[in-house]
């Protein structure tokens, strides 16, 4: 994984001249990072004298994903944190992760940032008058690199049709963090666009037993419609949704699952805890969306699932589901 990681880092950054920061990179970077703080992560303005780099990606439709930074200085062994959140936006809680790296490797991310930067200023340095041509980019990721080296703090922030050379390093920085923390190496690489860094919020949603929730989520992959609920009940499950009679085992589960869930194909299952209570038993709480074909806005509830391990298998035992709430549509996906 070292190896990887540094070499990855030199094939993305050729040497290069290093320009100044436009004061227009530098508002825009700015208001890009607060909108991260403002969605519910805790990350500081400064490190205490530290220097540091860190990336920040949002994609496509305003989506964000951890930040990862790398640290190192003021006497301390590097380390890499990765700033997350837990929840839905406007009511999550900060999450940070930590783990030490080598001196190696930080100088490898300090160098591949400047060496980056600075291939991307010269590029925009040497560009000829603007083309006639016009090239438009809806909905496309942002990215941005800050950087606190040897006293000097600047940003480098790219958008719309521009932001593809920032991407490789901040998944690189991603996939270095996801091998160094536990449990998030023992998660699995989801099957999404940017799979590190959904790894890495993935990883901020285990609490309590952390390493049995980790091993939970590698093992079951549950769907967000709730598809593999009814594969993986207990045969005595008992589900308990607002407004219903509570219904216990395989077969009741399977007719409330069938009317409530499956008929109309709306809800979405958006996990927010995942809690180790011991190496055989999980719960998970989070909230369900449900997207109504009456008024076309998101309803959601709140729900708890409680999963235990049977034969080496994990089984849902009990699913709670709350009422329905349609002011909470503005945390919905």
């Amino acid at each position: 994984m070292r190896s990887w990681f540094l070499s990855t880092l030199i094939v993305l950054c050729l040497a290069s001249t290093a320009g100044a920061q436009t004061a227009t990179e530098a508002s825009d970077a700015a208001v890009f990072a607060a909108n991260f703080r403002n969605q519910g992560y805790d990350i500081p303005a400064s490190r205490a004298g530290r220097d540091f780099v860190r990336a920040y990606l949002k994609g496509g439709f305003g989506h964000d994903y951890p930040v990862v930074e790398i640290v190192r200085g003021g006497g301390r062994p590097p380390q890499i944190t990765v700033y997350a959140r837990r929840g839905p936006r406007g009511g999550s809680s900060p999450v940070r992760m930590t783990a030490l790296i080598t001196a190696k490797e930080a100088q490898a991310a300090f160098t591949g940032a400047r060496q980056l930067v600075g291939d991307l200023r010269a590029d925009e340095a040497a560009k000829a008058a603007p083309s006639d041509g016009v090239e438009i980019c809806l909905d496309t990721p942002e990215a941005a690199i800050q950087r606190a080296d040897h006293g000097r703090m600047d940003w480098t922030f790219k958008g719309d049709c521009e932001v593809g050379r920032l991407i490789p390093f901040a998944i690189t920085l991603a996939n270095l963090a996801s091998a160094r923390i536990a449990p998030c190496n023992l998660l699995s690489k989801p099957d999404a666009a940017f799979a590190q860094l959904v790894r890495l919020a993935e990883c901020a949603m285990l609490r309590g037993d952390r390493f049995s929730a980790a091993r939970f989520l590698r093992a079951t992959h549950i769907d967000a419609r709730g598809a593999d609920l009814l594969a993986l009940a207990d045969p005595q499950v008992v589900i308990s949704w607002d407004g219903q009679p509570q219904a216990k085992g395989a077969k009741a589960f399977r007719s409330v699952f069938d009317r409530l869930i499956k008929a109309d194909d709306r809800h979405v299952f958006a996990p927010i805890e995942v809690i180790g209570q011991s190496q055989s038993q999980v719960l998970v709480s989070g909230q369900i969306y449900v997207e109504p074909a009456a008024d076309n806005e998101y309803h959601t509830a709140a729900y708890r699932q409680v999963w235990g391990m049977k034969a080496g298998v994990w089984r849902l035992v009990r699913l709670d589901v709350g009422p329905f709430d349609p002011s909470l549509s503005a945390g919905a996906p």
